[in-house]
C-alpha cells in the first residue's frame, strides 16, 4: 500500500476551499486550496540525479502521487522542479528556493546534529541550510525546510533567524495521548488521507489517540519531529479559526515579506515564544462545536 491516498487529500481541500470562500485563512490567498498535478517519475528522478540526492519517501511520494503544491501549510507547499508561476525576484520565498538548487547545496551535509534555538541571523542561517529542502514560508522571514541527510532526514524543521532558531517542528508533547482527528476505533481505522503505516492517521497502530495532531484545545510545542506526511496531515486537520489574526508590525530583519495576496503574513512583535509554531499560522485556538472539523 502507498503512503498517500491522493482522493482523499483532494476531497479535503476541496472541503477546505468550500468551508473558506473568502480565502480567509491563513495563508489561503496565496495557495488557493489548489492542487497542482503530480510530477513525473522520469522528472522527481531527473532533479534527484542533477542534485545528486535522494528525495525523503514521504515527500517524493506526495509529488509523485498527489500533487506538487501549492495547496499546504503556511503559504503553500513550494514546488519542486520549477519556479513557482507566481515567481519575482523581490519575494524573498523565490530567492530562498532558487538559493536551495545551486551546485552542491542540496547534496551537502546537514550541518547540525541538534536544534540550533534562539536568535541565529539571516546570514548564520544560510550557513545552516545545505542538506535542506525548503518546503513552505511563513512570512517575516521564516521558513520551514525539510533534512535531506544524516540524522534527521526526513525531519521536518523551522528556520526562524530572528526568534527561534533552526529546530525540529514538534508535534506536541501531548502527542499519541489524547482523542485528536483522526483516531480511530483500532488499527488501520482512521480516516486519514492515506493508508500509510506508522502514525499517520488510518495506518496501523492508529488507534485511540495515536492521530498526529494535539486534539482539540491543545497547542503545538516541543516534541518529536514530523515527517513530511505528519506535517501535512496537521494542516489539513487543523481546527478551523473564528477569524484570521491580524498582522502586527514587521519584524526589522525580516526582509522582504512572503508570496504577494492579501497582504502581509502576520509578524511576531516583542519577546520570542516559549515553543515553535506546529503549524500555520503560529497560534492554533482551540476547537469548539462552531470551528471543529471532521479530518479527511
Amino acid at each position: 500500500m502507498g503512503i498517500w491516498d491522493e482522493g482523499r487529500v483532494r476531497a479535503r481541500l476541496r472541503e477546505m476551499a468550500a468551508r473558506d470562500p473568502g480565502r480567509e485563512r491563513f495563508g489561503a490567498d496565496t495557495h488557493g486550496y489548489v492542487l497542482a498535478p503530480p510530477l513525473p517519475e522520469a522528472e522527481i528522478r531527473a532533479f534527484e540525479e542533477a542534485h545528486g540526492i535522494e528525495l525523503p519517501p514521504e515527500y517524493r511520494s506526495f509529488v509523485a502521487e498527489v500533487g506538487d503544491g501549492p495547496a499546504g501549510p503556511c503559504h503553500g507547499l513550494m514546488p519542486l522542479t520549477a519556479p513557482r508561476p507566481e515567481a519575482d525576484e523581490e519575494w524573498a520565498v523565490d530567492a530562498e528556493w532558487a538559493l536551495d538548487r545551486g551546485p552542491g547545496r542540496l547534496a551537502a551535509p546537514f550541518p547540525l546534529d541538534g536544534p540550533r534555538p534562539g536568535r541565529i541571523g539571516a546570514e548564520a542561517a544560510n550557513a545552516l541550510t545545505p542538506g535542506t529542502l525548503m518546503l513552505a514560508e511563513q512570512g517575516c522571514g521564516m521558513f520551514v525546510r525539510l533534512v535531506l541527510n544524516g540524522p534527521h532526514a526526513g525531519e521536518v524543521w523551522q528556520l526562524d533567524p530572528d526568534w527561534g532558531g533552526f529546530t525540529p517542528l514538534g508535534l506536541g508533547p501531548g502527542r499519541g495521548s489524547g482523542p485528536g482527528p483522526g483516531s480511530g476505533p483500532g488499527p488501520g481505522s482512521g480516516p486519514g488521507p492515506g493508508p500509510a503505516p506508522g502514525p499517520g492517521p488510518g495506518g496501523a497502530g492508529s488507534g485511540p489517540g495515536s492521530s498526529p495532531s494535539p486534539g482539540p484545545g491543545r497547542s503545538p510545542g516541543p516534541g518529536p519531529s514530523p515527517g513530511f506526511r505528519d506535517w501535512y496531515v496537521r494542516w489539513l486537520e487543523l481546527p478551523w479559526p473564528r477569524v484570521t489574526p491580524p498582522p502586527a508590525p514587521p519584524s526589522a530583519s525580516a526582509g522582504p515579506r512572503g508570496p504577494p495576496g492579501r497582504g502581509p503574513p502576520p509578524c511576531r512583535s516583542g519577546p520570542p515564544p516559549s515553543r515553535p509554531p506546529a503549524g500555520c499560522p503560529p497560534a492554533v485556538p482551540a476547537a469548539s462545536p462552531e470551528t471543529a472539523t471532521s479530518p479527511p
